[in-house]
């Protein structure tokens, strides 16, 4: 599983990453401000720009640029409409792609804004194309905000029946569904259990794609990767079993 901390993070950079592209197609160049001063100029200068020229997406690029510091610009109702603008591009224009990255901006400025979240997990699980990989991070968050709504493990079996379909097990019988022999104690397990459980597969699963890659290319970097997914795997494994030992106990 991945922390709230590390999905903060990857939401941020996923903002900076469409910031940097659509500031590129503008002429401009992405460069996060470096002071309170710096980041006052961007929007003073930049946003303000974009604004005269009724362009929401071009102001969030110029603002990602300045999520490091306090600004002027109150960033909740702007967030509120692109947010919005994300929704009806899903809704009512069919645009998945161009609503997915709009919220996705949005939620890169306000990682903590739940509507902007729910949206981006509107697309990612509900569309043609399911994509649990994209929705992970924003489900994590929202979770930690209203634990009411924790489906971090449905969004984990997801990833990882998707992960199974690239990489098929090796003993072809396995199918990782309650029935097998090391689900039998399943119908005890709690969210935090099927959450381990399902991290555990796909970590292993990475694991077994990373030795494919090093015994094609086995060069220090994939060497490393690899024994880093060893180490992450044998830690989750126990950790798992540690908290599966609790249900057998009852």
């Amino acid at each position: 599983m991945i922390s709230v901390k590390e999905s903060i993070k990857l939401i941020r950079t996923r903002g900076v990453d469409l910031a940097v592209v659509y500031l590129w197609d503008r002429g401009l160049r992405f460069s996060e401000a470096i002071s309170p001063e710096g980041a006052e100029k961007i929007v003073e200068e930049d946003v303000m720009r974009f604004y005269a020229e009724q362009d929401p997406v071009g102001m969030a690029s110029c603002l990602m640029q300045c999520v490091n510091f306090p600004i002027s610009f109150d960033l909740l109702p702007f967030c509120n409409l692109l947010s919005d603008w994300g929704l009806d591009l899903y809704y009512k224009e069919h645009n998945p792609e161009a609503s997915l990255q709009w919220m996705q901006l949005s939620c890169g400025l306000l990682p903590t804004r739940t509507e902007s979240i729910r949206g981006v997990l509107s697309v990612c699980l509900t569309g043609e194309i399911i994509r649990p990989e994209i929705a992970l991070p924003y489900m994590v968050i929202l979770s930690h905000l209203d634990p009411s709504k924790d489906e971090v493990h449905y969004v984990l079996k997801l990833l990882l029946e998707k992960k199974r379909r690239l990489v098929p097990p090796k003993n072809e019988t396995y199918l990782g569904i309650p029935g097998n022999s090391e689900l039998q104690n399943s119908e005890k397990w709690d969210k935090k259990c099927w959450k381990l459980y399902y991290s555990k597969e796909i970590v292993q699963l990475d694991c077994r794609l990373a030795e494919q890659e090093y015994d094609v290319d086995p060069v220090p970097e994939n060497h490393a990767r690899l024994l880093q997914l060893r180490q992450r795997a044998s830690e989750l494994e126990k950790e798992f079993r540690d908290h599966e030992w609790s249900f057998w106990s009852i």
